[in-house]
């Protein structure tokens, strides 16, 4: 999965699992009732078939999810209990995270359009809302790594995380901003020693946002409710909420709503056919109905208590993971109420290998008591 962070993406980690799987076949997932309710999740949309315009890519969607799930956990389950290659994996994440930033900051500065505000940062085979997600991940990571690691390693994290955050801003990726701060803040709220490193992190990245007007109008957007950008994806969730409304039960079908949108959207939305609602809830709720939904806020809900659990009775290494994976998991939330990366196979895997990494620290905690 790191080693597929520069190409924007996570899918790289699905070979490698499975390959691992039928090395070993008689590996099996440990399950406890976020694994359940996970697995319960992927499969709760098969109901949305009976709607879809598209059943083949509805249940092709369907069968990718679980696989996803499945393969993530997997791999998880294996490695919690192994110090040193979860340290390995760390280091090769913010290598591979600084090879994506520069190849995005290198895309960036090249196209001449970002001197007029109207170029984006973006990853090698992903979009700017998927490099976004990618960096609130590796940042976060990076941040911890940096404060626990000797004197000799801090310039260059230091650099890594600089040349992470130009991305990430870069990006202009709105959500992915908001996603950061969110992380950001949680990180600082349970790690005291990186609050003042937290503090300038902010700080610097609001000095480059407010100094670049393209970027700077695309910070005040934020919270201005009447600029187009803003008004858009609230004419988006209106009409998603139509969509909700019509099939409240079982949805209209995975991977669907841009087939269907136009059926539902506003008179005053200008875009005919989005890919997604821009927010994960909606998002589910409108291709899969109560079933996922309601199983999907468990999920969010019961790793969220494992994870305060956790930071609260761990220590040393352990409590630095538990604080880095929860809070990265704030921000890849936060990002997903205005934007629907968890769907992807580029980001997806990043959200459950965080909720692995939780769910799984947990039975570590249990076996080590």
């Amino acid at each position: 999965m790191f080693i597929g962070v520069p190409l924007g993406s996570a899918i790289g980690a699905i070979p490698f699992l499975l390959a691992g799987k039928i090395i070993k076949p008689s590996r099996k997932i440990d399950k406890n009732i976020v694994v359940v309710l996970a697995i319960f999740f992927a499969f709760s949309f098969l109901p949305s078939l009976i709607n879809a315009q598209n059943k083949l890519i509805a249940l092709g969607s369907i069968l990718s999810l679980a696989l996803m799930i499945y393969t993530i956990f997997l791999g998880m389950d294996y490695i919690i209990f192994r110090q040193e290659f979860f340290n390995l994996l760390i280091r090769i994440l913010i290598i591979s995270a600084l090879f994506s930033s520069i190849y995005a900051l290198e895309i960036y500065f090249r196209n001449l359009d970002f001197i007029y505000g109207r170029a984006r940062a973006k990853a090698l085979f992903a979009g700017e809302n998927t490099l976004g997600g990618m960096m609130v991940f590796s940042i976060i990571w990076t941040l911890a790594y940096f404060i626990y690691s000797g004197d000799k390693r801090k310039l260059l994290l230091g650099l890594a995380l600089f040349l992470m955050s130009l991305a990430l801003i870069f990006s202009s990726s709105r959500g992915a901003w908001l996603g950061a701060i969110g992380a950001l803040i949680s990180y600082g709220f349970w790690e005291k020693k990186a609050r003042f490193k937290v503090a300038i992190v902010l700080l610097g990245a609001g000095i480059l946002l407010v100094s670049f007007p393209s970027l700077r109008s695309r910070l005040i957007s934020m919270v201005h409710l009447f600029h187009p950008l803003t008004r858009e994806r609230v004419y988006i969730w209106e009409s998603t909420w139509n969509m909700i409304k019509a099939h409240p039960l079982v949805g209209v079908g995975m991977g669907n709503f841009p087939f269907v949108y136009e059926k539902y959207m506003v008179k005053e939305a200008t875009i005919l056919n989005p890919s997604f609602a821009h927010n994960i809830f909606f998002q589910i709720w409108a291709e899969g109905g109560l079933l996922p939904l309601f199983s999907f806020t468990g999920i969010v809900v019961i790793t969220f208590l494992k994870g305060f659990r956790l930071i609260r009775f761990f220590s040393g290494f352990r409590r630095t993971v538990a604080v880095a994976s929860f809070s990265a998991l704030v921000g890849i939330l936060i990002h997903n109420q205005v934007d629907c990366t968890l769907y992807s196979m580029h980001v997806g895997p990043i959200f459950w290998l965080l909720v692995g990494i939780i769910i799984y620290g947990e039975k570590f905690n249990q076996k080590q008591n």
